[in-house]
């Protein structure tokens, strides 16, 4: 949804968080919360490049990750070194890096130069 306005500077947009969390499921619903956090908050920086459109579209592709963000909001002192892990191989898919071992730097420069 964007304003009527026909300044660039004006438009607006929004996501429907109550399909969303139709889509997602009531039982998941929690983890919406700190994937808004960690994607960027009006207390967190957001990362380059990446709206919440795209953080809830990847979200919703891991049914591993909605269960863990779940986890770690309903229940955080149960956060262990593998969940980090995760969290950080999600923050790469959600760049486009399929091989966490490369790291972002890597990856994200092989994709960009793919085909050059």
């Amino acid at each position: 949804h964007t304003s009527s306005s026909s300044k660039k500077s004006d438009l607006t947009g929004y996501l429907d968080v109550v399909l969303i969390a139709r889509m997602i499921g009531l039982p998941y619903c929690s983890g919406l919360l700190l994937l808004h956090a960690y994607s960027g908050s009006d207390y967190t920086p957001s990362f380059y490049g990446i709206g919440k459109a795209k953080w809830i579209s990847c979200f919703l592709d891991r049914q591993d990750i909605k269960e863990l963000f779940q986890r770690i909001v309903d229940y955080p002192e149960t956060l262990e070194f593998k969940d980090i892990i995760a969290v950080t191989a999600f923050t790469l898919a959600a760049y486009g890096v399929d091989d966490p071992s490369k790291g972002l730097l890597q990856g994200r420069w092989e994709e960009l130069t793919q085909g050059v």
